[in-house]
């Protein structure tokens, strides 16, 4: 499906809204500021405030262009010099040992960052929000419900998903680093790679370290919760579309051309929305995915093999960083699968229905009806980031069962490097 920027033009088969199947706060002929808020609410801002999403005015001159992306260059610059530097941390790591599991993980979270920061760019320039709002702006009919109270307060809990995680690495890393904590200060000088760990003697460069690692946890928030809730946003006025479907289903009227051609025409707006959306963020899904998998891997790898070699805040760290994947797989898995899962009821709708193939003689209505089941069936959800119900639950389902026993088998070939103190 090609990816053109929405059409501005009214939806080509407008329909009356049905009384009863919105709620009481919603917006007809909505302005781009109403749908905005509705898609996104306060949480627009707070990725506003990243400094890496301030539009580039169309027609802007190139050196102003250039001003508008410093921002995302310098963080994308930090990024990648840091995840470069991770990789070759990590290539030199003993395989299977404590400080292999460790910087493993720190790698993936400083990949998350760097994609995030590049996904970010990419939404500037391609003015992903402007975007949004017109697809949604087409597909809803100028209509928009408000983001819920629990969307919003729910956003909370994503930022604290890479903010805390964060701030537990950084308290970890200052505790390894007190020459005041002569506890610490004993417990790693019995573990030479682990206490010189990433940087060396040059501890100073923790203290950067530190700002880049939370600097990397507010833009990973930032582009995840943009994605969620637009994708919300997608999924609760979809709903709206599959209510109003029932209710023609049931009442026989959807039979009538102009009605059953509207519902045609807005699912293919609802599905540009769709491929667009999912596209454009494929590459921080994906990489939400991956992080999660190898994150797991690694966090239950030295809770099982070390965990008699770990102090309290090691414990923790990793505690944190195995809850962390969890919640990654259910993002790059469950939220994606969300629209599939409404979209396959369409279809039910559609196919399940007497009116349509048995009371209907008009063959132009049927064909109609056999196009919306055959477009759901011919979006290439793989390509565009939209994971299938059932394979997102398989899938989900398999790492959590899998992982542990693959942690298992890698437990007996751990390797603890000698003087390695037990607590």
């Amino acid at each position: 499906m090609a990816l053109q920027s929405p059409s501005t033009e009214p939806p080509e088969f407008p329909r009356p809204p049905l009384n009863g199947h919105y709620g009481s706060k919603v917006l007809f002929n909505a302005a781009d500021e109403d749908i905005r808020n509705g898609i996104w609410g306060p949480w627009y801002w707070f990725a506003k405030c990243t400094g890496q999403l301030f539009a580039v005015v169309p027609g802007t001159g190139k050196y102003v262009t250039w001003l508008h992306h410093l921002p995302n260059v310098i963080s994308i610059f930090l990024f990648v010099i840091r995840s470069i530097f991770l990789l070759y941390v990590m290539m030199k790591a003993k395989a299977l040992s404590i400080f292999w599991s460790y910087v493993t993980v720190v790698f993936f979270m400083s990949l998350h960052a760097m994609v995030s920061a590049i996904t970010l760019l990419k939404y500037k320039t391609d003015r992903f929000v402007p975007k949004v709002i017109a697809y949604m702006r087409k597909a809803s009919f100028d209509r928009m419900t408000p983001v819920p109270k629990m969307g919003i307060i729910r956003n909370i809990f994503t930022v604290l998903i890479f903010v805390v995680p964060s701030l537990v690495y950084i308290f970890e890393c200052f505790i390894r680093y007190s020459n005041d904590e002569e506890v610490f200060s004993e417990y790693y000088s019995g573990n030479s790679t682990f206490r010189n760990s990433i940087y060396g003697d040059m501890h100073f460069l923790y203290f950067f370290d530190a700002i880049i690692v939370l600097w990397g946890s507010f833009l990973s928030a930032a582009v995840m919760i943009l994605y969620l809730l637009a994708n919300d946003a997608l999924c609760r006025e979809y709903a709206i579309f599959n209510k109003e479907l029932t209710a023609h289903v049931k009442d026989g009227t959807i039979t009538n051309l102009t009605n059953i051609k509207s519902f045609q025409s807005q699912l293919i707006d609802y599905l540009c929305m769709a491929c667009y959306l999912n596209t454009v963020s494929n590459a921080i899904v994906n990489l939400t995915f991956m992080a999660g998998i190898m994150t797991q891997i690694a966090a239950q790898f030295a809770l099982y093999s070390f965990s008699a070699h770990m102090t309290g805040a090691q414990s923790t760290l990793y505690g944190i960083w195995t809850a962390q994947s969890i919640l990654f797989l259910v993002y790059s898995l469950k939220k994606p699968s969300e629209l599939h899962n409404m979209m396959t009821e369409t279809k039910h709708l559609i196919w399940l229905d007497h009116g349509i193939w048995s009371k209907c003689s008009d063959q132009q209505v049927q064909q109609i009806a056999r196009n919306i089941s055959e477009r759901i069936s011919a979006v290439d959800y793989a390509s565009k980031g939209m994971t299938s119900t059932r394979a997102a639950n398989y899938l989900f389902n398999a790492v959590l069962i899998v992982i542990p026993f693959f942690v298992d088998i890698l437990g007996g070939y751990k390797y603890v490097e000698p003087g390695l103190p037990a607590n």
